[in-house]
């Protein structure tokens, strides 16, 4: 075969290339590679993913079991919990920390002598970072015993914390019982 005839071939099969290439491309052609439209069947029996923000996506673990037992001496002591947690897609968060006395649940009204703290980054106020949060309880100002301690993770739009308005009561909070000993 010569050299023109080779080269023949190949252009030939350039232009079959790129106008095939240039249909399926096509944002009008359906089905094509950059088409706009989305096609139902490529998605799955679930349906295709939404990235608007759920309170169905906000998530708070803890690496605390369902009892803590924690001695405290001088007036620094702190205890430290922390876990897993996911904001869903909204922008801002912060954790909601709420200590009752007793450790049969939620009953009569949090105590607000209690000083709350993230140790993650620059802001002290508890929130979820990069997936994680590790939070201080100054158990210092606690009264010896059991009390109840709820964190709720509390999502929104808005730097303003009031605004955090989303919440997922049944994935976004967690609840233990901590018992200060002296």
């Amino acid at each position: 075969m010569s050299l023109r005839s080779c080269r023949f071939a190949l252009e030939l099969f350039l232009i079959y290339f790129s106008s095939w290439l240039l249909i399926s491309c096509s944002a009008s052609s359906e089905g094509g590679f950059l088409s706009n439209e989305l096609s139902s069947a490529s998605c799955p029996a679930g349906g295709c993913a939404n990235s608007q923000a759920s309170a169905q996506g906000i998530l708070l673990t803890s690496s605390v079991p369902g009892t803590a037992t924690h001695a405290t001496s001088g007036t620094n002591a702190r205890f430290e919990f922390s876990g897993d947690c996911s904001p869903s897609t909204y922008a801002y968060n912060h954790i909601d920390v709420q200590i009752y006395s007793g450790c049969s649940g939620i009953g009569g009204s949090p105590r607000t002598n209690v000083s709350i703290v993230s140790i993650l980054g620059a802001d002290t106020f508890p929130q979820c970072v990069k997936g994680k949060y590790n939070l201080a309880l100054a158990s210092a100002t606690l009264p010896l015993g059991a009390h109840t301690v709820v964190a709720t993770l509390l999502a929104g739009n808005s730097p303003e914390r009031t605004s955090h308005t989303f919440r997922n009561d049944t994935s976004g909070k967690i609840m233990f019982c901590y018992n200060r000993v002296n």
